[in-house]
């Protein structure tokens, strides 16, 4: 007696897909213009990296990272530590830009700045749930349970924005970004429509 076998497309692929698609155009747009400004130009990069040690020296502190991150294009995880990066070194690179004579009004624009933080955040999410997925040993049963609990957080996410405590989204904490009631409604659809994804996306898994 054969039993009937259900057949299933990569997980992490689909996972992938998931979050591929979950973007701020505005913000993703002005980040990798300013990465690309820094990284891609040799004297640039060299007088970046000159600067943010200089900071480091006249604050006596090591916690500003030395660099930001350069995207890769099939790496998908280098996304987040693009962001992450980011936002670490935002202040170092809004006057780094100024004293290059290089005008980006969003660094310091409140809606765009929301954006920015509320995009790197739910990408820090995304990457851990990708990196619960991954490793040896790891059956159907524990990949399900980890999909799963992941959209029960998204409802969390979805809470924690609407009350705006912002337990889930500590750069919007710690930054102590003002997010207009629009900007709530904003983000929770978009955690919605992920949720929504996902729940398309797995409905397999459910079998």
């Amino acid at each position: 007696y054969i039993p009937h076998f259900l057949s299933l497309q990569c997980i992490i692929h689909r996972e992938h897909l998931i979050a591929k698609y979950f973007k701020y155009e505005n913000v993703w747009k002005i980040v990798l213009k300013i990465v690309n400004l820094i990284r891609t130009n040799a004297k640039t990069h060299r007088q970046f990296k000159n600067f943010l040690e200089e900071l480091r020296l006249n604050d006596e502190t090591d916690e500003l990272p030395n660099d930001v991150s350069l995207w890769c294009i099939v790496r998908w995880l280098s996304t987040y530590n693009v962001l992450d990066r980011f936002v670490e070194l935002l202040n170092p690179i809004i006057i780094f830009t100024k004293e290059k004579g290089i005008a980006y009004p969003e660094l310091e624009n409140e809606t765009w700045l929301s954006d920015l933080m509320f995009l790197t955040d739910i990408m820090e999410h995304l990457q851990i749930l990708n990196l619960a997925l991954q490793g040896k040993e790891k059956i159907i049963i524990d990949l399900s349970q980890t999909l799963f609990s992941f959209e029960a957080k998204l409802r969390l996410f979805v809470n924690d924005l609407r009350s705006k405590i912002f337990n889930h989204f500590p750069r919007i904490k710690a930054n102590k970004i003002d997010i207009t009631e629009e900007k709530v409604n904003e983000y929770s659809e978009k955690l919605e429509e992920l949720q929504a994804d996902f729940k398309c996306r797995f409905e397999d898994l459910k079998s």
